[in-house]
């Protein structure tokens, strides 16, 4: 029997494509429940890799590296994926590896890169012998106008500024991203590869890796963006808005934050279920979300205190979003202009004697920039002001009060929950160190 305090059942939610700008009439399902939906290989691909023919002469260890870089790489690298429901017909790029010795070596290269990264070793010869043959492969490519902007050529060249990204060389990969963009060009822009979606959402993340990487504008960024709320309805923004108390959140930064919002709870959803998000609604938030973060600028006109503030949200909002759409598995990459920026946002003294008095945002603020801090050093400010923070606000509070705190505003419990504890015991051993009788706080880890 329903009693009167059951939960109403969660409205369905709709959105359009964002990437490809198709208007409100392209809508899909956001949340598909269907476990079948994970994607899977192909029944016979294990046996095949050894019988198919390679476009290139292959060793053995390079039939392991085709199979991890089809079977992991390309499908769940990064652990957001893990409850994406992608389309589970075998990916385009496994017909690439059959057909193209350039993407066979490119793919060569991002697979050993990787797990060199992996292991903490320094870049193998192996993967040198790949990146050289490769890059030898497609010079030759792009002097023919009919290959040289073809699928296959741009999928190798987003390869390329995608490991050079990963190996931390970022002024290169925002030289492999220039040259990627040119091609997008001649090929009549991103629109074009609508039919093949997997490699325009890998163009997407690279196109923002490197511009976060080096502090540049995404050279895909539109300035025609739509404002309105992509996932979220007028409840779920006043949400937002409630926690700001009095200061007025920028209308254009609440709906931003209020989609990622309610794509962090859908994604909590699915983990707990083991069911999957829709494949579609994962790329378009990806690219709806930070494409309009990076394009929000304050404090440059108007209100220099509302500017400051929303300016700091801003920066929270985009460093939280790296940690759930561009981080790899196993690798931390740390995005250091950003960091530093949300560092000086946070300092400054007239935005955190308004930050602070709101209790929820300020607490959820402080553990994103300690996620995403450069290093370790940064963790005596942050630790600090977190123990400013929580004085005084009760007699006792545990890691589980916390954590129900940041779930409730914006968290991913799977990706988010390992980095928050290890932040809240650092905060635990400050409070020891450093404990004011005066505070009558008392941090217990649970």
């Amino acid at each position: 029997m329903r009693g009167k305090n059951a939960r109403k059942r969660q409205k369905k939610l709709t959105f359009g494509s964002w990437i490809n700008n198709l208007g409100e009439g392209a809508l899909e399902s956001v949340m598909s429940a269907k476990k079948e939906a994970q994607i899977t290989l192909p029944h016979s691909v294990c046996s095949d890799l050894q019988t198919f023919s390679y476009p290139d002469r292959t060793q053995l260890y390079m039939l392991d590296l085709v199979y991890q870089f089809f079977a992991v790489l390309n499908q769940s690298l990064y652990p957001i994926e893990v409850c994406v429901a992608f389309d589970p017909a075998p990916s385009v790029y496994f017909e690439y590896l059959q057909r193209d010795a350039l993407f066979l070596h490119s793919a060569l290269w991002t697979a050993q890169s990787y797990f060199d990264c992996i292991q903490g070793f320094q870049v193998s010869e192996r993967a040198l012998f790949h990146e050289c043959k490769a890059i030898n492969q497609v010079q030759k490519r792009l002097n023919y106008p009919q290959t040289a902007v073809n699928d296959a050529t741009i999928a190798v060249v987003v390869n390329f500024v995608l490991t050079t990204a990963l190996v931390g060389h970022f002024s290169t990969a925002k030289k492999h991203m220039a040259g990627l963009y040119q091609l997008l060009k001649l090929r009549g822009g991103l629109r074009q590869l609508k039919g093949n979606s997997q490699l325009q959402i890998k163009i997407c993340r690279a196109d923002l890796s490197v511009a976060l990487l080096n502090g540049d504008r995404p050279l895909l960024l539109s300035d025609s963006n739509n404002w309105k709320p992509f996932l979220a309805d007028v409840a779920d923004t006043e949400f937002l808005k409630r926690h700001f108390q009095s200061f007025t959140l920028d209308r254009r930064l609440a709906n931003t934050g209020t989609d990622l919002r309610r794509f962090c709870d859908s994604a909590n959803m699915a983990f707990i279920t083991s069911s999957k998000i829709d494949g579609p609604l994962f790329q378009e938030t990806l690219i709806s979300v930070q494409y309009r973060l990076i394009t929000l600028k304050f404090n440059e006109n108007g209100d220099e205190k509302e500017g400051s503030l929303n300016e700091a949200f801003r920066l929270a909002l985009l460093a939280f979003s790296t940690t759930v759409f561009l981080q790899l598995r196993g690798i931390k990459i740390r995005f250091s202009l950003l960091s530093a920026q949300l560092k000086d946002a946070l300092l400054s003294q007239v935005v955190w004697a308004d930050l602070r008095k709101m209790e929820t945002v300020s607490l959820w603020v402080l553990f994103v920039a300690a996620i995403v801090a450069v290093t370790d050093e940064d963790d005596v400010w942050l630790v600090s002001l977190m123990n400013e923070r929580l004085r005084g606000t009760e007699s006792f509070i545990s890691w589980h009060k916390v954590r129900s705190i940041l779930k409730d505003f914006m968290w991913i419990g799977e990706i988010h929950d390992e980095d928050g504890k290890a932040v809240y015991s650092r905060m635990v051993r400050y409070a020891a160190v450093h404990k004011d009788s005066s505070s009558g706080i008392d941090v217990v880890l649970l």
